[in-house]
């Protein structure tokens, strides 16, 4: 049970946080079209996540600039159930390299902003079994230097054996933004 509290207790804490964004009509954030996310990985069958030892790593890549990221991940992953990427890119040799390092794996990127030609970052979740459903939010703050916005991955999981579900939400917050700029996040 020790083992699947984390996780469990993180989708709890964010679940009542997704709902007061939505409810808010757009005073917190805008939803950005599915057609601004990236799938790559394994291809996911649809079934729930198992209880008894549901695994999380999150994990802020930094734009995939560490050589041994491919490696470490496939390490790091070996036993997890779900992985959350923040600075992840579309980029071919990152996806690739990921996907590879975890073939198990199926991935989602919501794209936040576009580094270079057709090259875009943002949050990126991985899980070894389809969610249910996904959203993506995308912050109205801004980035202070570069005013980019950030993306929220929101993906929706049957748990085996439960009725309710897990709510999986990938933020990657701001930084250095004002007290108020920071509560909208």
């Amino acid at each position: 049970m020790k083992r699947i509290f984390t996780p469990l207790l993180l989708a709890a804490v964010l679940a009542p946080f997704h709902a007061s964004a939505k409810a808010a009509d757009g005073a917190f954030f805008w939803e950005l079209p599915k057609t601004l996310t990236v799938s790559y990985g394994a291809a996911t069958v649809p079934a729930p996540l198992a209880t008894s030892n549901l695994r999380l790593l999150v994990w802020n890549v930094h734009k995939g600039e560490d050589q041994r990221l491919p490696q470490d991940f496939a390490g790091l992953s070996q036993y997890a159930d779900l992985s959350l990427f923040q600075e992840a890119v579309s980029d071919q040799v990152f996806t690739t390299s990921i996907a590879k390092a975890n073939e198990k794996m199926g991935w989602t990127l919501a794209t936040s902003w576009e580094v270079l030609e057709n090259t875009f970052t943002g949050v990126a979740t991985g899980s070894l079994v389809k969610p249910l459903h996904e959203e993506v939010l995308v912050s109205k703050v801004v980035e202070p230097i570069s005013s980019t916005p950030k993306t929220i991955l929101v993906s929706e999981f049957s748990i085996e054996g439960r009725a309710d579900k897990l709510l999986v939400v990938n933020v990657h917050g701001i930084n250095f933004v004002s007290t108020s700029s920071y509560r909208l996040q």
